[in-house]
């Protein structure tokens, strides 16, 4: 199946099920990119071809970051990554479609005016992909329920009760996450949503840190963080 074809079918960048991420062989690919990307302006085989690509090497970040090798495609990967992201950026705001869906996956969506861009013109896919990163993949999973926190207290109205909910339970099951930095994403967006039935799981957060503090900097943050976003979702109507 063509990746435009899934995309529009989907209504999300992603893998279909049972397919298998792309070659961790990505130099290949990249020769193709430094070819076609050569002499712009790009006809509209280049740029969807230039989307593809970041569409797969998404995938693949996604597929390293669940194996617990984040930071294993060598010297040079996310140079050729971010001028994907670069290209794909500036076609989606052009009006392509396929650029922005490939966009919301990728790790630059994170940025300020390209979260604003697609969650302003993509809301339910962009909610649809946050949604579906499994927590083994711990570094797009802390940064998805970041993102879903920063949507729920800025659009909450526009999201349908079910999404809402399945936000909510993402952001609470985040709170009780082992992995630190799930926990500290999860703690910042129970606050950026104002969810104040958090605040329970939270007080637990600043019993345990307290419990076993020792004084170092990851104590120190995540003990300032509770602190902080409680006293601010206590004093919510």
């Amino acid at each position: 199946m063509k990746w435009q074809t899934f995309f529009a079918i989907a209504g999300t960048p992603g893998l279909a099920n049972g397919t298998e991420p792309p070659s961790r062989d990505w130099q290949p690919r990249y020769q193709e990119f430094a070819r076609i990307a050569e002499q712009p302006p790009y006809s509209n085989e280049v740029k969807a071809r230039i989307v593809e690509l970041l569409a797969l090497e998404s995938e693949l970040l996604l597929a390293v970051d669940e194996a617990g090798e984040a930071g294993s495609l060598g010297e040079g990967f996310l140079d050729y990554y971010y001028e994907l992201v670069r290209l794909s950026w500036r076609f989606a705001k052009k009006g392509v479609r396929a650029a922005a869906l490939a966009l919301i996956r990728s790790t630059h969506c994170s940025g300020t005016e390209t979260f604003e861009f697609v969650t302003r013109n993509y809301l339910r896919e962009t909610l649809a992909c946050e949604l579906s990163i499994s927590p083994r993949a711990t570094i797009h999973y802390a940064e998805s329920i970041a993102k879903l926190g920063k949507i729920l207290g800025s659009r909450g109205a526009e999201i349908e009760a079910e999404i809402r909910l399945r936000i909510e339970e993402r952001i609470t099951e985040g709170l009780k996450s082992a992995d630190y930095q799930t926990r500290l994403s999860a703690i910042w967006a129970a606050r950026a949503a104002k969810l104040k039935a958090t605040l329970p799981r939270l007080r637990e957060i600043e019993g345990r840190v307290r419990a076993n503090f020792r004084g170092s900097p990851p104590e120190k943050e995540e003990l300032r963080m509770v602190l902080r976003f409680i006293e601010e979702l206590e004093k919510l109507p």
